[in-house]
Parts: structure tokens; C-alpha cells; sequence
């Protein structure tokens, strides 16, 4: 009866539920370590100050040649991230934990999956200027077309990273992939890139596949198959977290993940874990016949060098 249910039975629920939830984080695959770099947290918020491109080998005269920082930081502030499941009171007591497994596994899912719906919602609003957590570390919108090339130096000139009006194909994903091998340092030499990944949403998937994957292509002037140049120059990666409005229905991006720094930043304060909120003996408890167990984390979300990544939205 539920009169005789125990903290004891409560704490063997928990490591139940906890083994559960466990077990679900080993099911979710998450894909944002492919795109974002782990950058660990120790306190409320962290300022990025590195986040400026260091400028190649040059040839050594009189000085030193250095590289100064951007007057700007870029802070990136952590935040409590929580999602709660109740337990009625009485199943514990009757021993009906196993109708709850898959919940808590379901939680379990989700905080594997919670890196990839931030990351996801960066790519879907970076390039919205009304967005104050899409401004990056130089005051543009990390998908822009004017960012400056050095932050320091005005007079150095822009480069854009944000495409408006380009569909998917053939040719634009060239002209993207050209685009990204020649952006620059800051003082003029190339950076060198070579783009890796074509991501996009669902309803782009067969677009990317024939561009990127496929070995037999149609000929734009002849109409006969030809070699695919670009079969296997990137990783195709078809995200449904991308999936949303129009506008992000016939978004595509082309990154470079190959650096040491990938394009976006989850800096994690402390990990997603499970834990008891309301026991056996608290108020709510005793209130509404129920437990409550929740899994919450702290963490931040931002991006990295926008000359890493591109965005184009088909008209």
C-alpha cells in the first residue's frame, strides 16, 4: 500500500529511473561534435577573448610580427536547462516502475540530443540581426555579409558568409565551395580552407545527395550522364532539426569541421544529470501524491569564426 512505501523504496526507484535515463543517452546518437567544439565552464559566465583570428607566418625584420586582440569580447553566459517527469506515488509503492522505463529513457534521449537542437537553432537564426544570441564576437550576425576581416582594422574590408536568393545547386554549391577557399587572414594571407560538410534539412536531402554523392550526373548542356566532380568532396548530413519554416526548409550550409576550432561553441558548466526534486517527505509529495525526478544541466551555446561556415537560402 502506498502508506508503506520508504525513502528506501524511493532511492531504489531512483537508480532505477537513473539506470533508465542512462541507458537512454546511450541510444541518441547526437551529431553536434561534428559542428561545435566542447569547451568546458567554471564559473556563472565566460568571456571568449581568443576569438580572433591569428594571422599566419610572416616574414621576421625588425619585430616580432603579433597579432592584438579585437576590443570587443565575446560572453557567453550559461544557462539552466531543466525537463521534469512525475511519478504518482502509489506506482512505487505497488512496484509499477517498469511502465516509467521508457520515459526515463526517453529523457535519457533527449539530454543526448539537447547539444543538437541548440546547435540546430544557432544555424536556423544566425543569420537574424534582431537576434541578440546570433551576434558573434565582431557585432555581425555570425551568418552576415559584411563581416569585417579584421575587427581592429575598419580599412582591411569585409567578407560575407550569408548567401540570400541561392537555391541549392549544382553551381551555387561550387561557387560556395570556392568562396570558402579563399577567405583570408587577417593580414591578407589565405586561410586555406577546404570545405567538408554540406548540411541541410529534410526537404533537401535528394538536392544534397545528387550533388554531393551521387557518381552519375545529367549534363546541364547535353542532357547525357556524366562523372560527378563533386561526388564525396563533402559529408552530406541531412538534420531534421533544420526542418521549420519555409525560409529554413531551403536553408543549406557548407562548413569546414577539419580545424582544431569547429564553427560553433557548446561550452558546458555542468552536465545534464537526473536527481529526485520533490521526495518522498516534501510538501508537493504529500500535497499531490507524486514524486517528481528532473534532469538539468547548465550550459551555453555560441559561435566561432564565421569564415567556418556558410549559409545560403534557396528564393
Amino acid at each position: 500500500m502506498a502508506q508503506d512505501l520508504m525513502n528506501e523504496d524511493v532511492d531504489a526507484a531512483f537508480q532505477n529511473f537513473d539506470t533508465r535515463f542512462r541507458a537512454g543517452i546511450k541510444m541518441g546518437d547526437p551529431w553536434w561534435q561534428l559542428f561545435a567544439t566542447l569547451l568546458t565552464s567554471d564559473t556563472e559566465e565566460e568571456v571568449h577573448s581568443w576569438l580572433q583570428l591569428i594571422p599566419g607566418l610572416a616574414e621576421w625584420t625588425t619585430e616580432r610580427n603579433t597579432s592584438g586582440l579585437a576590443a570587443s569580447a565575446y560572453r557567453l553566459k550559461n544557462k539552466d536547462f531543466n525537463r521534469d517527469a512525475k511519478v504518482p506515488r502509489n506506482k512505487i509503492a505497488d512496484d509499477k516502475l517498469g511502465m516509467f522505463a521508457p520515459i526515463f529513457e526517453q529523457l535519457g534521449m533527449h539530454a543526448a540530443k539537447f547539444g543538437d537542437r541548440q546547435i540546430a537553432r544557432l544555424m536556423k537564426k544566425g543569420h537574424d540581426a534582431t537576434v541578440a544570441e546570433a551576434i558573434c564576437f565582431d557585432g555581425k550576425p555570425f551568418y552576415a555579409t559584411d563581416h569585417p576581416v579584421d575587427p581592429n582594422r575598419p580599412a582591411a574590408g569585409t567578407f560575407s558568409n550569408y548567401l540570400a536568393g541561392q537555391a541549392l545547386t549544382e553551381a551555387n554549391f561550387e561557387a560556395v565551395l570556392t568562396a570558402i577557399s579563399q577567405f583570408t587572414l587577417e593580414d591578407g594571407e589565405p586561410l586555406g580552407l577546404m570545405a567538408t560538410d554540406l548540411t541541410v534539412p529534410m526537404a533537401l536531402r535528394g538536392t544534397a545527395l545528387r550533388i554531393a554523392e551521387a557518381g552519375i550526373v545529367q549534363s546541364a548542356s547535353t542532357n547525357a550522364g556524366v562523372t560527378n566532380i563533386n561526388q564525396g568532396v563533402v559529408r552530406v548530413k541531412v538534420l531534421p532539426e533544420l526542418s521549420g519554416t519555409a525560409s529554413d526548409n531551403k536553408s543549406w550550409y557548407v562548413s569546414v569541421t577539419n580545424q582544431p576550432i569547429k564553427p560553433f561553441i557548446f561550452q558546458l558548466r555542468e552536465a545534464i544529470r537526473l536527481g529526485i526534486l520533490f521526495g518522498l517527505d516534501s510538501e508537493h509529495c504529500k500535497k499531490n501524491k507524486e514524486l517528481v525526478f528532473g534532469a538539468e544541466g547548465r550550459a551555453a551555446f555560441g559561435y566561432s569564426f564565421p569564415q567556418l561556415s556558410i549559409k545560403a537560402v534557396g528564393p
